[in-house]
Formats: structure tokens, C-alpha cells, sequence
């Protein structure tokens, strides 16, 4: 009995299968079945991808997507090369992380009052009115997890008359 063997040459986007146990059935010969494949994920702004040194991204690849810090990501963190050559979800977005506005004290009030967005990284400084105490932080900044760094403090009476002296 004579085997004639065939060689071929793959393009490395394919893959050659055969029939069971490896061998060809004798009325087949290996068949090539194209590899399926998605165009690179896009790049975000404010943010990162994993496999950013991949050139070649597979049915069933995940690309993970992270933002940088004071950034939310908005949309789908993990993506996925699905077998149409189409990515699961589209690439998310990085927003700027923000802080909502700081609480009104009695007696007192902060600085930005007019402001409506306050970004990570913002500071706001608080003031008491003539006659009143800070008790707590004076000033609270944004973090980077959208919080402000302390809670707002309080304004309390110094109960004394500047009028008033007291002698001895």
C-alpha cells in the first residue's frame, strides 16, 4: 500500500484538521478552516488596555480596559473577540471622576458655591461667620474615588461680646 502525502502551506491565520485519529479518511484530505479574528481593540483616553503588544487578537481573547486614577470607567470593563470577528461590547469610556457638591454648613459656607462640578483633585475651603468657630477640617478635597476627604465641619458660637472685658 502507497501513502502520497500532500505539503501545503498554512498562512499563520489558519489551522489545518483532520479527520478522527489524526489520519485523513482516504476520500478527504486536510481542510483548512480560517482562524477567526478581531481588528485591534481601540485605545481610551484616560485609560489602558491589557495585551497592548498583541498584534493578533483570536476568537475568544478578553481585553481587560482600566482607567488611570480620577477616572471612572463607563461601560464594559472586560471586552471579548467573538467568533463573527466582532468585539462582545464597544470599548468604554474614562470620565472624570467627581465629587458631589459639599455639603452648606450652618453659620458659615465654603468657597465654589457657584461651582456644579467639582473634579477629583478640587479643594474647597470653609469659613465661619463673625462671632462663630470652625470646629473640624477647613479645607476638604475631591479624592480620587469620588469622596470628599473629610466630612464638612461645623460652625459653633464663641459666645463672647468683643464689646465685653472682663477686669480683674
Amino acid at each position: 500500500m502507497t501513502h502520497k502525502v500532500k505539503l501545503c502551506k498554512c498562512p499563520l491565520t489558519a489551522t489545518i484538521t483532520c479527520s478522527s485519529n489524526r489520519i485523513p479518511e482516504s476520500k478527504g484530505n486536510p481542510t483548512l478552516k480560517g482562524l477567526v479574528q478581531c481588528q485591534p481593540p481601540p485605545d481610551i483616553q484616560n485609560g489602558t488596555r491589557s495585551n497592548q503588544e498583541t498584534a493578533v487578537f483570536p476568537s475568544g481573547m478578553l481585553v481587560k480596559y482600566t482607567c488611570n486614577p480620577g477616572y471612572a470607567l463607563i461601560g464594559e470593563a472586560t471586552i471579548q473577540c467573538i467568533d463573527n470577528g466582532m468585539w462582545s461590547f464597544p470599548a468604554p469610556n474614562c470620565e472624570v471622576r467627581q465629587c458631589p457638591p459639599p455639603p452648606d454648613i450652618q453659620n458659615g459656607n465654603h468657597s465654589n458655591q457657584e461651582t456644579r462640578v467639582f473634579p477629583s483633585g478640587m479643594l474647597v475651603k470653609y469659613a465661619c461667620d463673625s462671632g462663630y468657630a470652625l470646629i473640624g477640617e477647613a479645607t476638604l478635597h475631591c479624592t480620587n474615588a469620588g469622596r470628599w476627604s473629610s466630612p464638612a465641619p461645623n460652625c459653633e458660637g464663641t459666645f463672647c461680646d468683643q464689646n465685653f472685658f472682663f477686669f480683674l
